[in-house]
């Protein structure tokens, strides 16, 4: 049976032989240290996909640089951009 930790050491290692820059990929390792099983097991089906997981890792260093600088204009496009993938991402998934 495969246990939570399976899984999270499954995707560290997915994000460790990733694109992402060497030495920020122990750091996007670290945000999901505290996920559930329910956001692993997502997580891993999405980051099969190298491209999906660059844009994951994109819109997460969005976000923080947005808290960072307090900056709520860029954190709102940063928000809704990603409702708009996820919409646009859900659509093509109903026409299937």
């Amino acid at each position: 049976m495969t246990t939570q930790t399976d899984r999270f050491n499954e995707l560290k290692n997915l994000i460790l032989r990733s694109n992402i820059p060497f030495e920020e990929r122990e750091r996007f390792v670290m945000f999901f240290s505290q996920a559930d099983n329910d956001l692993l097991l997502m997580a891993l089906d999405v980051f099969k996909d190298d491209n999906w997981m660059a844009r994951i890792y994109d819109n997460y260093k969005n976000k923080e640089e947005a808290l960072i600088q307090k900056n709520w204009e860029k954190w709102d496009k940063v928000m809704q951009d990603e409702q708009d993938v996820l919409r646009s991402a859900q659509d093509a998934e109903s026409n299937i």
